[in-house]
């Protein structure tokens, strides 16, 4: 069984910039720009989800 790597904002955001720039230069095909660009949905939902979990944190930290 493959362990998936643990992602970090810090790495999501980088990879995310990444791929924009990526889809910036248009060099890739339009079938690699679709696969690039469904992954980087993935990835902000990734980092979507680590915001709300800081904010709901900093709520229950701020609230005490």
């Amino acid at each position: 069984m493959v362990k998936k790597k643990s992602e970090n904002f810090e790495e999501l955001f980088s990879d995310i910039q990444n791929s924009v720039e990526s889809l910036e230069q248009s060099k890739l095909s339009i079938d690699g720009s679709m696969k690039v660009y469904e992954e980087t949905m993935k990835k902000i939902e990734k980092a979507r989800n680590i915001i709300e979990n800081m904010e709901t944190r900093i709520v229950e930290i701020s609230s005490k």
